[in-house]
């Protein structure tokens, strides 16, 4: 490529080896208008130009003079003019795998240590109830970041579901058969239960599809603006809607200031963002008003039917998750296919290819199994504190400063607050009464450290 010398002070410590720098002339069309911009040596078009230099929607460009750049999470994109050659010269930097992977086993190491004494300590069930949010917050951040940075290289996220897809399929495939071998539990009693769970499998797939494009048409700002609003919309449902098992939910005052902090500090934080922009707040605000229901949904149907297997319910959601999103992806994104073995041939975006697989399958297996045990509400807070802490990352870590104000962290540190608070008045709040009113016939009463839950300190597969 033409790409010159790499830029100090960007922070990206290496060069992607098979993605280097190259030119295109604005004159080669695009549907957005803007120009195709060929990143590899071969001339391989990225798919992503969707304005004159090429970059994602959701970038915020930085100028200096004829020079632009872009940073995400593992990704610098730095492009420069030449008007008098008519042509762009466009740079990508990669961070090294090495760096890619230290930077998840920081990020993962406590889940893994937790997960280690979990086992060790024959599976407590306070200890459960610990793992369980960790483990969904970390795999949490993980996707958020991997994603933004696959988005902005490939240029397609649909593409990057159905590979997604693919492998938690063949997880939670596995994972089941095994399951019903050892200990059968489907049975005729589940078969109304299992077809009604097609409408969630839909709702999913449009979920993380909606999901995978607003990891490309905004920014992790916008988005940590708007779904902090997501526990606020869900805990006024479910305190107004009446759930099986538990009837209506009445939080004590405690938990509704906790969710009047989060919403606090998305408005603080909102007003400090100066790169917000309609389209990104749009695509945000769609994935809001899914995302709300669909967890809802979810929540019913694993509360009415608790004999549902875990494993079996995640590869149904894969499997439909797979049909749509080859389906999108063949018809609109076919230049990623068509590129595939040069994606797989740069070390760094295959290692972020498999990260990004393991925490995908591993935050959906972690969601269905605290929507057992906890409300929609929780599960939407947890989430927003990935948002949170991946939106603080990227400021600390990834070089982001243009809306890192006073206020704005400020406002991230509020939100984060608040959503600690709201998991730890749940969690307090669900484990009172059965501290206070133990069933004398109950196994809580006999077996001292039982759990009152059902199915409680069993693994996911129960």
């Amino acid at each position: 490529g033409a790409g010159g010398s790499r830029p100090a002070g960007l922070g990206i410590p290496e060069r992607a080896s098979g993605i280097s720098s190259g030119t295109a002339r604005h004159g080669d069309a695009t549907p957005a208008g803007g120009s195709i911009v060929h990143l590899a040596s071969a001339g391989t078009a990225t798919g992503a130009a969707a304005n004159s230099t090429g970059f994602p929607p959701y970038a915020r460009a930085q100028s200096y003079g004829p020079v632009e750049s872009i940073s995400v999470p593992f990704v610098v994109v730095r492009a420069q003019s030449n008007p008098a050659q008519n042509t762009t010269t466009i740079e990508v930097q990669v961070s090294a795998p090495s760096h890619i992977v230290s930077a998840y086993l920081l990020l993962h190491g406590p889940a893994a240590m937790a997960a280690a004494a979990f086992l060790y300590l024959g599976c407590p069930d306070w200890l459960y109830r610990v793992l369980l949010p960790l483990a969904l917050c970390t795999m949490s951040i993980g996707v958020l970041l991997v994603d933004q940075s696959l988005a902005a290289l490939t240029g397609a996220p649909i593409a990057i579901t159905a590979v997604q897809s693919a492998f938690l399929c063949l997880l939670a495939g596995a994972w089941g058969l095994c399951a019903e071998i050892n200990r059968p539990s489907l049975g005729r009693h589940l078969l109304l239960p299992m077809a009604m769970w097609a409408g969630v499998a839909a709702m999913y797939a449009a979920h993380e599809m909606l999901s995978h494009l607003v990891s490309y048409q905004s920014s992790l700002c916008e988005r940590m603006l708007f779904m902090n609003l997501c526990p606020v919309l869900s805990h006024l449902v479910e305190e107004a809607v009446e759930f099986p098992g538990g009837g209506k939910t009445r939080a004590p005052y405690q938990p509704r200031v906790a969710i009047a902090t989060i919403f606090l500090g998305a408005v603080l934080f909102s007003t400090q963002v100066p790169d917000v922009t309609f389209a990104g707040l749009a695509w945000v605000c769609l994935l809001m008003a899914q995302a709300v229901p669909f967890r809802l949904l979810e929540r019913w149907m694993l509360t009415r039917w608790r004999d549902l297997p875990t494993p079996v319910l995640a590869c149904y959601d894969a499997a439909y998750l797979f049909a749509t999103s080859v389906g999108v992806s063949a018809s609109q994104q076919d230049h990623f296919w068509e590129t595939w073995q040069h994606w797989t041939s740069n070390s760094s975006i295959l290692c972020m290819l498999v990260l990004s697989l393991v925490v995908f399958s591993g935050r959906h297996l972690c969601e269905l199994a605290l929507l057992r045990e906890t409300s929609a509400t929780c599960v939407l807070v947890y989430s927003s504190i990935a948002n949170v802490v991946a939106a603080a990352l990227v400021v600390v870590f990834f070089g982001e400063r243009a809306w890192s104000s006073l206020f704005a962290i400020v406002g991230i540190l509020v939100s984060l607050a608040g959503c600690i608070w709201y998991a730890l008045e749940t969690a307090r709040g669900r484990d009172a009464p059965a501290e206070a009113l133990p069933d004398a016939g109950s196994p809580s009463a006999k077996a001292p450290g039982a759990s009152p839950r059902p199915g409680a300190g069993l693994p996911l597969e129960s």
